[in-house]
């Protein structure tokens, strides 16, 4: 019977005009901000798991720092304590710093980073050379690997000669005396190739062969940091901790996600107040739902008297009420959900909306559709509706309780 009920106030507010037209409008205002929340929450995801695939395809699964000072003193018996893992399987060692490349078109302070040869075959760098290839040079010549930001600055020529860069290291320890250039270790070197993957690296970064940067740091064995790859499938947090216990508290382990911390904080930020604004302009549009329910409950004051005459209770008034408005909403949902997921569909199928951006990874907006988000603004969609239809719902039940007495 209370079903039958929502259903006959529901399907009665399109045979009166007023009514009917704020329903439609409610019903309207609930669709778009629905519609609009998918197609947003949907790019966020997308963008996000642009940001996240970049990062797992060039940054390693875990990354190892000294917790005090520049560099591991004990990488060797790190090293033999990290072999015992079997989701292990591959390991860096890097000699990491900033640097000043010089050129006689100019000068850059660099991040430096020295690798072994065989780094150049991880897959996230192999795709990422853009011209020439990655090579450190062999012991007569020492090769440097620019990023395209790097390259551009100083106009590096690919194979050049060693006059053509130079790159100097401060000497620990070494006072400027009258020449500065005694302060500072220099190594000529030629530029081998130049990769490219997204602005951060692309400005920045140069690799180079470790020894050589050892060699500038005045530390033969230096190691800054240790890189590790892991089995497909692995759960970085997991091994993340068990690392942790292994090495103990002088070392700091990074998961991917952990070495962008702040970018990843802004984007779960940005996503709050997305949803936020949602919300508030849920609200608004809702406020045709509070109208339609309050003239509704005006308009049947004498059936709801006959209601409570026979016998309806007012938690069964207030019940109808508030179904009718979550029937508004959800008709309004559903709608929304559904053409939010069809502009979703098509942005993937078509690619209709593009970035604009001739420097951009993709061309087109990226999406993902997530399950949980329809969940999210569905149950939003749910709560508002039952906040805003409480007030005509109680007001119902104040004019049953007047028209029995009434009556």
């Amino acid at each position: 019977m209370q079903g039958l009920l929502i259903w006959r106030y529901f399907a009665g507010l399109r045979r009166r005009s007023a009514l009917g037209a704020l329903s439609a409008i409610s019903i309207l205002g609930v669709a778009v901000a629905a519609g609009a929340m998918v197609v947003v929450l949907s790019a966020f995801n997308g963008l996000e798991g642009l940001i996240r695939d970049l990062y797992t395809s060039w940054d390693p699964a875990l990354q190892i720092t000294p917790a005090k000072g520049k560099f591991i003193e004990n990488a060797t018996t790190a090293q033999l304590r990290l072999q015992a893992f079997p989701q292990i399987t591959g390991m860096q060692i890097i000699a990491e710093d900033n640097a000043l490349l010089r050129t006689d078109k100019g000068q850059a302070v660099v991040r430096l980073k020295g690798v072994d040869p065989a780094y150049g075959k991880k897959p996230g760098l192999a795709k990422a050379i853009v011209a020439g290839r990655f090579s450190l040079g062999n012991g007569a010549v020492s090769g440097v690997v620019l990023g395209a930001g790097v390259e551009y600055a100083l106009q590096i020529p690919l194979n050049g000669t060693l006059a053509d860069a130079q790159l100097w290291y401060p000497r620990a320890g070494k006072n400027i005396g009258i020449d500065p250039r005694s302060a500072f270790a220099r190594r000529g070197v030629i530029a081998t190739g130049v990769f490219q993957v997204e602005k951060q690296y692309d400005e920045h970064y140069v690799f180079a062969d470790r020894q050589l940067v050892a060699t500038l740091m005045g530390k033969p064995d230096a190691c800054t940091g240790i890189e590790l790859d892991l089995q497909p499938g692995a759960d970085p947090d997991k091994v993340a901790k068990e690392v942790i216990k292994a090495l103990g508290p002088s070392f700091i382990v990074k998961t991917s996600e952990q070495q962008h911390e702040s970018l990843m904080r802004v984007l779960l930020i940005e996503r709050l107040f997305v949803i936020l604004a949602f919300v508030v302009i849920l609200l608004i549009s809702s406020f045709n739902i509070f109208t339609a329910l309050s003239m509704l409950a005006v308009e049947k004051r004498r059936a709801l008297a006959v209601l409570g005459a026979m016998g309806a209770t007012p938690a069964i008034i207030r019940t109808t009420f508030l179904g009718v408005g979550l029937a508004i909403s959800s008709l309004g949902a559903s709608l929304g959900l559904g053409a939010g997921i069809g502009i979703c569909w098509l942005q993937d199928r078509y690619k209709l909306v593009s970035m604009g951006l001739q420097t951009a990874l993709v061309q087109e907006y990226p999406v993902r559709v997530d399950a949980s988000d329809l969940w999210l603004i569905g149950t939003t969609v749910v709560l508002v509706s039952l906040a805003v239809s409480w007030l005509p719902a109680a007001g119902a039940v104040r004019a049953n309780n007047a028209g029995v007495r009434a009556w």
